[in-house]
């Protein structure tokens, strides 16, 4: 099998090697359309990525990685294996399915998160909401991300897109950021994107290498696609870039309307976000326990953003905790106790927790 790569790389300026990778997939059904839909989002997706956080600081590094070849099957165990492919080792991969209909086409769209910690030492996980407690006694607590495979409501793409990007290269690229400008190639299954300028974004071909040229992202639909604001938040929570990645998923945590699994775990990484910034959280623990209250994955992160108020820095992506207020502590073990049925007998998270109150103080 052939596998050719887009490369799509944003360094950060720092002395961090830490590297996120996400890769994304030509989506199954009609062979053109599935490959014209993910190269979109594909940049869309990219023309969220930023080198550094809203306040300056350097962030890890993301590599964006497009495969032109399907998956073998549409399913979350297929998309693990080909993101492990030739050494990528992709942290998130997004793949999807297109059917074309008469006047239409639907887009279902799919977000796999794979586990391991390659290319980032443990410090540099940020997707894990970690807590030290640094007294006397030391302890630790670790939650890592709500869930690992995510599936979006369909969104139909308008007819003008199905009309005018059924084939890879209705993708034209102009030679300057304006549809007034002349067309010097188009998109093929090789390019490398570079920056952006408003719904342009500038490339390198395979032929047009040294001078590079501009690709006019279309609306590809009314309504927003939810799908590129969650990755762009989950990649940005993966690179430690709190506040970016609120200004992405806090709307989802918002909306109603989504698929429940989606708006509580933009919500619980809104609420990771929060408590990195040393931000009042309870709005998030409110809204999350009235959305789910009987879930474990909702109650260990409501404790985690509960014990996280005792938190006095950040060291090496750790919120750290040398003391807390005794009303403090009696909310967290109110909490462990009021859902503690949500929890196993042997939870080896829920140990920690009961390890960490006892150190603390």
């Amino acid at each position: 099998m052939t596998l050719i790569l887009i490369t799509i790389m944003l360094a950060a300026t720092g002395t961090s090697r830490a590297e996120v990778r996400i890769l994304t997939v030509p989506m199954d059904g009609n062979e053109h359309s599935g490959f014209s839909a993910m190269s979109i989002l594909n940049l869309k997706i990219w023309r969220t990525m930023r080198g550094q956080t809203q306040d300056g600081n350097p962030v890890a590094r993301a590599q964006l990685l497009w495969d032109t070849n399907n998956l073998s099957s549409p399913t979350h165990e297929a998309a693990l294996e080909r993101g492990k492919l030739v050494n990528r080792n992709a942290a998130i991969v997004v793949w999807g399915q297109v059917y074309v209909l008469k006047e239409s086409a639907v887009v279902t769209s799919f977000v796999t998160l794979a586990e391991g910690s390659s290319f980032r030492r443990d410090s540099e996980r940020y997707e894990i909401w970690k807590i030290q407690i640094d007294g006397k006694k030391k302890a630790s607590v670790e939650l890592g991300v709500p869930n690992r495979a995510y599936a979006f409501a369909p969104f139909v793409l308008d007819r003008d897109f199905v009309d005018k990007y059924h084939l890879p290269n209705m993708l034209k690229v102009y030679d300057r950021p304006t549809l007034g400008g002349n067309v010097i190639d188009t998109l093929g299954s090789w390019f490398r994107s570079e920056g952006a300028d408003g719904d342009f974004v500038k490339v390198r071909t395979a032929e047009n290498g040294k001078r590079g040229g501009w690709v006019y992202l279309p609306q590809i639909t009314k309504d927003r696609v939810d799908v590129v604001d969650f990755v762009a938040g989950l990649i940005r929570i993966y690179r430690g870039d709190w506040q970016n990645a609120i200004s992405s998923l806090e709307p989802l945590a918002k909306n109603s309307k989504l698929p429940m699994e989606i708006q509580i775990d933009a919500l619980l990484h809104v609420m990771h976000a929060k408590a990195m910034l040393k931000r009042p959280t309870e709005g998030e623990i409110d809204l999350a326990l009235s959305l789910d209250r009987y879930s474990s994955t909702v109650v260990k992160s409501v404790v985690m953003g509960a014990l996280s108020k005792c938190a006095s820095e950040v060291r090496q992506g750790a919120l750290m905790i040398r003391a807390c207020e005794r009303e403090q502590l009696s909310d967290i073990e109110g909490l462990m106790t009021r859902y503690g049925s949500v929890f196993s007998d042997d939870d080896p998270w829920a140990q920690s927790v009961r390890n960490a109150l006892k150190s603390i103080n």
